[in-house]
């Protein structure tokens, strides 16, 4: 399960909430525009929003190694905001606090279901022959993909003794809890 993680703002800083234009650019409406004429207003919202989205469509994930760091922490800033306390960042909004809601029941399922497929695999890694051997071959795939995209961050290939020794490591640390 994602973690929550303590916000602090700096002491000199305010959250201020703007009037904006209703129409899903509120953002671009907020930094960009003008309240000559009411709630904030930039003309070309829609287009800033086309480009961010078009400039952030070319990166995979937050994990994309081509994503400039500084925008990867500000976006993961933003996330952890949202799906912590997405009322912080959408006023009284019941559609996106809904959606906020599911999202993270969504993540809660992918964590456990990723947690009984890892007990089952390490079962069968220890109990299987055959299975240890084809998957051990998926696992030095995965490593060396993995090694050739972050030559800068090269994983060691275990062997499958190291393998199975880290299991037991793990198995004892969560009968001791």
């Amino acid at each position: 399960m994602l973690q929550s993680r303590e916000r602090k703002l700096p002491t000199n800083s305010q959250v201020v909430k703007y009037n904006t234009a209703g129409d899903g650019n509120c953002f671009f409406h907020a930094v960009f525009g003008d309240n000559s004429s009411g709630p904030y207003k930039a003309e070309r919202a829609q287009d800033m929003r086309m480009e961010w989205h078009k400039f952030l469509s070319q990166f995979t994930s937050l994990d994309d190694v081509s994503m400039p760091a500084p925008l990867r922490a500000q976006l993961e800033k933003v996330f952890d905001a949202f799906l912590d306390t997405p009322r912080d960042l959408t006023g009284k909004s019941e559609k996106v606090k809904g959606l906020a809601e599911q999202t993270n029941k969504k993540i809660e399922e992918a964590v456990s279901k990723t947690q009984e497929s890892k007990e089952e695999i390490v079962k069968n890694f220890r109990d299987d022959g055959d299975f240890r051997k084809g998957i051990y071959d998926i696992i030095l795939k995965s490593i060396n993909e993995r090694n050739k995209r972050c030559p800068e961050d090269l994983k060691p290939t275990p062997s499958v003794q190291e393998l199975l020794d880290d299991e037991k490591k793990e198995e004892k640390k969560r009968k001791d809890k």
